[in-house]
């Protein structure tokens, strides 16, 4: 059982006649840690981008590497007998075939969102694995912004090679391209036909005339892509500059003759940087053809100048080279000019599904959403397979009496079931439309107990500024077009959608009790009129039944006894190939099936997996159906087999995430999911709050039960609002200007309510505020007045509490977040105190970049622990971290889920969700390594599954593996 440890409060540093240390200056990270770092880095954007394998790779038996595997993140395990056969080593999904040719660069538009209700274009040309784009400044999902219109990215294998920009400058400013005009804005066109992009930019000439610049990219027919510029004067001029990524080691070129790399002596002692004289063609890659770019000019001698540098930064040593063109440095170039960018050889795709509505998924995260069997673009749309494909919304409290929130019942229009919505909002995985197309969403649906009644069926976008923003997370429920009237009679009911490129969700809503409704044979089709057509089942509708049914999370040692019962049309015929697969993508069963519908609509096949062969993992079941004179089509299903934990290992509080009585209407269900997957902490469960807090917690009370009944330690708790009138009169409290002593009277009285009321069970750890460090740099000692009153107000309740100075700080490295917890130290051991633990927010510290490297981070802070003179087992907190999304979705914007709320489209695996499950289990090993000290790491996952079935994502096994 792991030991607590209580800390008490510090004498006053005046007593012990100690000096107070004082807070460190940025320190850089060692080199070799560096350098470690930044093969790990490599590796994994090699992965995620698809390079293919080094040549020396061991090659793999897939049926030895099989059965010799034990328990992998998504099924597989560790070596430790080295006579047994190497473990897979599959190729990344994103590879491209290694064979090149030379190919058209395609023209596409992506239409992304930042904000609210504001979406953007971004134009891209790509031919096979190289890409140039507008709007894209980096690497990341994230990574397109409304603000780079002026800037062009070249990419290969989905990695950033060269930033193209334009320097223009005269006695009236500068800029890209020149400084922009007030109340003058930039403008940009797009010509799909003509596969052209045009930004323009007025600005004043050096005599003060107003003159428009201009910066173009077009297809050529050559497959390359030329990129030209106009300052709209004669007497102007821009200076085309380039930035390679990355050149050390590279193969870099001008005019035929090869770069030769400057010592990091040389550059320094040439206050850090060295220019030269460049003429020709720039050629640019790592030696391979299909990795490689060329910038092509009219004239063979067109002059340059490159510029390498190398700078200290917090990353390590950081080389840089710049291309300028011009005869002489920092000199511009005529009024008008132009080059081209010539991909060479590109990897040619595999063959490869085709997008679904507007995107293409597989291109983005190597995932297949299927094409339905016809004009519904619905997957199980009348509920045959309960409630898959659909999630739920979870309620504000849990109430063990009141029934399911939704249920799949038998009896239905179409088929042999139907959905029943009792209470709260059950929402469809994310769908892809066409924009500018409109749609008509029908559905058939009646009142469960008869009487009149009414639903909400409103439309949800899944992305950021689109057509359907929502409310509160509801979609447009307010819209009256989403409200509709029931009675005791089955009915059809509709209404139009308008295609919009942040996708969308379908939301459906009811009541409890007398209003609870039924629903059944949903459809939603293109309809150039917005009426829908007659309702067209699928032929065969799957539905995969495992002796786990429905989460289908076998226990490991439990027979699997999978089938898959299909349901159409009493007489159907056709064939239906079975395959199943491990998340290394090893074919583990294939198998061909003729399928007939029996007179009862349904038809059983009976799926004899080998429970030995495969072992434990999440496994992917593709169905490909051939029902006769119907079109073919696809689905995916999903079931899993793992050691089930009871939340009894040692380490188990290590294994964080977000809450789960926030993640699923059936919290009971959820806590236990939870545990067996081997989640053991959370952070932030607030049963005590608002100034009706004996009642609030009366109300959740049900809900800490299942904390306790489950045991999941409630690590982190942050105060941040008031539980009195008057605590509550003072406002935000990141808007105070200074603590006065009868705020510091108030803060305390909140404090001690705070920790008196909670439930001892469900709060370890205490703070006063959280990721307040923007509003208090540089005002630490008094901001520390209400932290200390927090504090006192805390022990008074309770002494046996932990205190932190905050929930956390968000991030934590030498970037963010580090001067910030040396103030609350400093400043409160000024006072005497020194707190009990301490949380920070690391996110984006994983093991494979020397500025957010995990172990670093944790290293560092514990340095600084001991520099304040905290004992050595001061308990940490990673109260929030992780929150890196399951999808890559780049258009609807999935780059976390603070941005990005809805589930993944599809049940099949894709690469991100591959690498979130593999880069949180090599966090949570290197959080192991601090182990006890480190508490817990909350990676901010409410929901690890699929469905409202609990259907999990692979990451529930890397944790259920680290937790066996």
């Amino acid at each position: 059982m792991k030991k607590r440890i209580l800390l008490i409060c510090a004498l006053c540093a005046s007593i012990c006649s100690c000096d107070i240390p004082q807070r460190e200056k940025k320190r850089y990270p060692d080199e070799d840690r560096v350098a470690n770092a930044q093969l790990a880095l490599q590796a994994i954007n090699d992965a995620k981008s698809g390079k293919p394998k080094a040549p020396d790779s061991p090659a793999k038996n897939p049926k030895a590497a099989s059965d010799a595997r034990s328990q992998p993140a998504g099924g597989g395990g560790t070596q430790s007998n080295p006579n047994a056969a190497p473990l897979p080593n599959p190729e990344p999904l994103m590879a491209k075939s290694e064979r090149g040719e030379r190919l058209k660069a395609k023209f596409g538009v992506e239409v992304c969102g930042e904000q609210e209700e504001e979406r953007f274009e971004v134009p891209f040309f790509r031919a096979g694995n190289k890409e140039i784009y507008v709007r894209r400044l980096g690497n990341s999902i994230g990574d397109r912004t409304k603000r780079g219109a002026n800037n062009f990215t070249v990419l290969v294998n989905g990695a950033r090679v060269a930033s193209i920009t334009f320097w223009g400058s005269n006695k009236n400013g500068h800029g890209y391209p020149f400084k922009p005009l007030d109340n003058d804005p930039y403008s940009v066109s797009i010509d799909e036909k003509n596969s052209s992009y045009t930004y323009e930019q007025p600005y004043l000439t050096g005599d003060g005339k107003r003159a428009v610049a201009k910066l173009s990219m077009r297809g050529l027919d050559d497959g390359g892509v030329e990129i030209s510029w106009d300052t709209g004067d004669p007497n102007e001029g821009v200076n085309p500059w380039i930035v390679f990524d990355g050149h050390r080691g590279k193969s870099l070129s001008f005019g035929g003759k090869a770069f030769r790399e400057n010592s990091k002596a040389a550059l320094e002692a040439n206050k850090n940087e060295i220019a030269a004289h460049v003429k020709g063609d720039i050629e640019f890659g790592d030696g391979s053809p299909t990795s490689a770019i060329k910038v092509a000019f009219d004239d063979p001698n067109t002059d340059g100048w490159t510029t390498e540098s190398v700078r200290k930064t917090s990353r390590g040593d950081t080389y840089s080279i710049i291309w300028r063109m011009g005869r002489y440095p920092n000199g511009s170039t005529p009024q008008k000019g132009k080059f081209r960018i010539d991909f060479g050889e590109c990897a040619v795709a595999k063959d490869t599904p085709p997008p679904f509505g507007n995107i293409d998924f597989w291109a983005y995260d190597a995932t297949h959403v299927p094409q339905t069997s016809g004009k519904n673009l619905l997957q199980n749309p009348s509920f045959e397979q309960g409630l898959r494909y659909w999630r739920v919304r979870p309620q504000d409290q849990w109430t063990p009496d009141k029934p399911e929130a939704m249920s799949s019942i038998e009896g239905g229009v179409f088929g042999k079931r139907a959905a029943r919505l009792e209470e709260g909002s059950l929402y469809s995985f994310p769908i892809a439309l066409t924009p500018g197309k409109k749609y008509a969403l029908s559905f058939y649906a009646k009142s469960a107990n008869g009487n009149r009644s009414s639903m909400n069926v409103n439309i949800q976008n899944a992305g950021r500024g689109g057509k359907y923003p929502g409310k509160w997370g509801f979609g447009d429920f307010q819209n009256k077009d989403s409200q509709f009237q029931l009675d005791g009679e089955w009915k059809r009911y509709w209404r139009t959608v308008e295609g919009d490129a942040a996708g969308i969700q379908i939301v459906l809503q009811a009541g409890l009790g007398d209003r609870a409704a039924l629903v059944d044979a949903m459809q939603l089709e293109e309809s150039a009129d917005g009426k829908p057509t007659d309702f067209e089942p699928p032929a065969f509708d799957g539905n995969l039944v495992t002796s786990a049914y429905p989460c289908n999370d076998v226990s490991f040692g439990e027979p699997i006894g999978a089938k898959l019962e299909i349901f159409g049309k009493g007489g159907a015929r056709g064939k239906a190939r079975i395959t199943l697969k491990n998340v290394y993508y090893e074919t583990l069963f294939d198998k061909t099936f003729d399928v007939k519908i029996g007179e009862d609509g349904t038809c059983t096949l009976p799926l004899d997996f080998d429970a030995g062969k495969i072992g434990e993992g999440i496994f992917l079941v593709r169905a490909d159906y051939h029902p006769w004179g119907a079109k073919p089509y696809t689905d995916y299903f999903r079931f899993s087999v793992m050691r089930k934990l009871e939340n009894r290992h040692a380490t188990k509080d290590i294994f964080g995430t977000g809450m789960f009585t926030r993640s699923h209407s059936n919290s009971d269900a959820a806590g236990k999911k939870f545990m067996e997957w081997g989640f053991g902490s959370t952070t932030w469960y607030r049963p005590v709050f608002g100034k009706d807090y004996k009642k609030n917690l009366a109300e959740k009370m049900p809900s800490v039960e299942l904390y306790k009944k489950y045991r999941i330690s409630n690590q982190l708790v942050g105060m941040e609002r008031g539980l009195t009138p008057e605590m509550e009169a003072l406002g935000n409290y990141r808007n105070w200007k200074r603590i006065t002593p009868e705020m510091e009277k108030l803060i305390e009285e909140s404090a001690y309510i705070m920790v008196k009321e909670t439930p001892p069970e469900v709060m370890e750890t205490f703070a006063f505020g959280n990721e307040e460090e923007s509003v208090t740099a540089g005002r630490y000692d008094d901001y520390a007045k209400a932290q200390l009153a927090a504090y006192r107000g805390a022990k008074r309740a309770n002494p046996n509490v932990l205190v932190a100075p905050t929930h956390g700080t968000s991030g934590y490295s030498s970037s963010r977040g580090r001067d910030a917890i040396d103030g609350y130290l400093e400043a409160a051991l000024k006072r005497g105190v020194r707190y009990d633990a301490v949380g920070v927010h690391p996110y984006g510290n994983y093991d494979y970049d020397p500025l957010w490297d995990f172990d670093e981070n944790v290293t560092y802070l514990k340095s600084r622990l001991k520099h304040y003179g905290y004992p050595d087992d001061t308990p940490l907190y990673m109260s929030e971290c992780g929150n890196m999304c399951d999808a890559s979705i780049p258009p609807w914007g999935t780059s976390n889920y603070d941005r990005y709320r809805a589930s993944k489209p599809t049940y099949d695996f894709g690469n991100q969700e591959i690498f979130q499950a593999f880069i949180y289990a090599r966090m949570y090993i290197a959080a192991l390594k601090f182990h006890p000290q480190l508490r817990g790491c909350n990676i901010w996952t409410y929901t690890p599954f699929l469905d409202y079935n609990f259907t999990p994502l692979l990451l529930c096994k890397a944790v259920n593996t680290l937790g066996n």
